[in-house]
């Protein structure tokens, strides 16, 4: 009955929550809700079976954010490699059950490790050993660094780990714009951290600092492929890459092409556009690149040509490049690889 009620909250169990979801969406109700965790399966499906939800894919979770345990889009370098070995055995993305239980068992294993578990005494005593030495995983440095993070406990044998914020995007989760990390080493910089926490770059969360990360939203479409040179180990692409990202990105100045033959300036963009508060910059680029063959498996070998660009100051803990899938033609989420700060 509110006209304006802002975020609605909705704390509960997907098989309830997405009546509830749908009860609002069907009385005219736009207001961005946040709900405690990503939608099951089987609650995507009671969405998908509803009319509007048919006809507008997306009518009912459009604007839904959530709590998420493990985004693989934002993850670690670990977490990179956890996804790849899941889609090669399972041929599906991991959900965030199957970080959660891998980091259980990596951790498990990693504590037995330490207490010198030999499974020759009585196995009580061992049991002993191994809850010490999870004990002692109080700090992020005496822990283990998992695909969902660094895993360490605190007092109460908690491991409360940051989560990470998603919103749904024609039924994809995705990671919203600006997420908090936890700042784990040590700022060797000179800059002040209660400015920081003033000026929004970090926060303080029950006593712990947290960074603030940009995500930025980056695609590629591919126009041809040309002078392929096996002798010199090149050849020529032709593609437009965009960003799309909220608030401010110097792109134009500080991304570089790591296997370009020579250097690549991005120029003036070819098309710019507002989407409320969303910065969309298009780039056309026709450029030669370096390659790695391999004909060890020569006549049967298949070559890889990657382009790969990354931002020349900004480091992973504050800047992440997610494949922009929604408006990539003819490409898998699975073709795209994201390293540091790099694409």
């Amino acid at each position: 009955s509110i006209e304006n009620p802002g975020i609605i909250y909705i704390s509960g169990a997907s098989e309830y929550t997405v009546k509830i979801l749908a009860q609002l969406r069907q009385a005219g109700n736009k207001s961005s809700v946040l709900i405690t965790d990503p939608l099951s399966e089987n609650a995507m499906t009671f969405l998908n079976s509803l009319p509007e939800e048919e006809a507008f894919p997306g009518y009912f979770t459009n604007g839904v954010y959530t709590m998420a345990v493990f985004l693989s889009d934002i993850a670690n370098e670990k977490a990179s490699i956890f996804r790849k070995e899941y889609l090669q055995k399972y041929n599906k993305e991991p959900k965030w059950l199957a970080a959660f239980y891998y980091d259980a068992a990596a951790i498990a294993c990693e504590a037995m490790k330490r207490a010198e578990i030999q499974g020759t005494g009585h196995i009580r005593r061992d049991r002993i050993q191994i809850r010490k030495a999870l004990e002692r995983m109080y700090r992020p440095d005496t822990g283990i660094k998992g695909v969902q993070g660094y895993i360490y406990f605190d007092e109460n044998g908690d491991s409360n780990g940051p989560l990470a914020i998603g919103f749904y995007q024609n039924r994809k989760l995705l990671p919203t714009f600006s997420q908090y990390r936890l700042k784990i080493e040590q700022d060797d910089s000179k800059d002040n951290p209660v400015e920081k926490v003033l000026s929004g770059e970090s926060v303080v969360v029950g006593g712990r600092i947290m960074n603030n990360m940009q995500i930025v939203y980056a695609g590629l479409d591919i126009n041809a492929i040309s002078r392929l040179d096996i002798s010199k180990a090149s050849y020529r692409a032709d593609f437009y890459l965009w960003f799309r990202y909220k608030g401010e990105f110097d792109e134009i100045e500080n991304i570089e092409f790591p296997d370009s033959v020579n250097p690549v300036k991005l120029g003036n963009p070819v098309s710019e556009r507002q989407e409320g508060d969303i910065t969309i910059k298009t780039y056309h680029i026709n450029a030669d690149f370096k390659a790695d063959f391999d004909f060890h498996k020569y006549p049967f070998d298949i070559h890889k040509l990657k382009i790969k660009f990354r931002h020349k100051d900004i480091i992973r803990d504050s800047l992440i490049y997610v494949p922009d899938t929604l408006g990539m033609s003819g490409t898998k989420n699975k073709d795209i690889h994201v390293g540091t700060s790099e694409i």
